[in-house]
């Protein structure tokens, strides 16, 4: 089992979403989440998502290119709270996987995942969004 999809395992038991390539910006993808997309089919299990978004992985792909790319992480937290908590639990998920992780702990921070070639990411396992429906959340905004 790669370290990517021990990461999202462990993503995954601690009731946070991921999404890779999700929407077309932080914005766009943060209103998707808090809409309540991202609490999935378990609303009450539901912790916290992440996320990266088109910008994330245009960049990604050209940096996989060259060896190494650093993913910066969207992420947060449903309901009340700092939201701090769930950042550590997406932290430690890639670290405790093996990644190197740049992240100062605050809560209005992108959390920084450095992949290098064995990690690239089978986009359609992850979630490559190619076709929303015309209803989704937030696609009226450009």
């Amino acid at each position: 089992m790669g370290r990517l999809t021990v990461a999202l395992e462990a993503l995954g038991k601690a009731g946070i979403r991921f999404e890779w390539d999700f929407w077309c910006c932080m914005s766009c993808g943060s209103f998707a989440m808090l809409d309540g997309f991202g609490k999935g089919e378990n609303p009450e299990l539901s912790r916290g998502f992440a996320f990266t978004h088109e910008q994330d992985v245009d960049r990604f792909a050209e940096d996989i290119l060259n060896g190494t790319a650093d993913v910066c992480l969207a992420w947060g937290a449903f309901g009340d709270g700092d939201g701090l908590a769930e950042g550590e639990t997406i932290a430690g998920a890639f670290r405790d996987a093996g990644f190197p992780v740049i992240w100062n702990g605050s809560t209005d921070r992108r959390i920084m995942v450095q992949f290098d070639d064995r990690d690239t990411p089978d986009m359609d396992s992850l979630g490559w969004r190619t076709d929303w429906p015309a209803d989704a959340p937030g696609d009226d905004v450009e």
